[in-house]
């Protein structure tokens, strides 16, 4: 079938607003025109890619630790791509809520996050030729990419391959450490 896009913000004032609507089904690609955007959370296998200067500097707050994130990959998801992005400043830029399987990051930059691309407890995730720069924590953090599984599962099939990470890691006086400054974390 032809492949249906929707953009942001010409059809779709905000990303979760393409993401929510009914007429936005899955499979289906937003496209994010230039400019700064908020992420958002993520209900739908969909792909969501960038287009020129598509900056994502906000998003919804994780409900924890009140960190700003760019994408919350959630219930629904699996399967959703996530491309051709630049994430400005946001703490957490994308991170899944839940075992959300098969998603693919590739062609991102993601500029001064306290963690880049967070896959818990997901299996056949492919990340990609992104792009990651100055990296700075919070009390743990400054993790480019990490591959976990917090609760004594498997985690498998996932594929990490051709990114960079590169810049400075940046503490704050007072930064209490834990698990922190690691370009790429596999844990289990």
């Amino acid at each position: 079938g032809q492949e249906v896009i929707w953009r942001v913000p010409t059809e779709f004032a905000t990303i979760q607003a393409a993401i929510d609507s009914d007429y936005v089904l899955p499979g289906q690609t937003i496209f994010v025109e230039p400019g700064n955007h908020a992420g958002a959370l993520v209900t739908k296998q969909v792909e969501i890619r960038g287009e020129g200067n598509a900056i994502i500097n906000s998003g919804p707050k994780h409900l924890s630790s009140g960190l700003i994130q760019g994408f919350r990959l959630l219930a629904g998801s699996d399967g959703a791509s996530l491309n051709h992005l630049i994430f400005e400043g946001v703490d957490l830029a994308i991170m899944n809520g839940g075992a959300v399987n098969d998603v693919t990051v590739d062609h991102c930059t993601f500029n001064n996050t306290i963690q880049a691309i967070s896959n818990w407890r997901g299996n056949g995730w492919v990340i990609s030729h992104n792009d990651i720069v100055d990296l700075r924590t919070r009390d743990g953090g400054g993790i480019g990419i990490l591959v976990a599984d917090y609760s004594g599962g498997v985690v498998q099939d996932n594929i990490v391959s051709h990114n960079k990470i590169s810049g400075t890691l940046h503490v704050s006086a007072g930064d209490g450490g834990g698990y922190c400054g690691t370009g790429i974390v596999l844990d289990a």
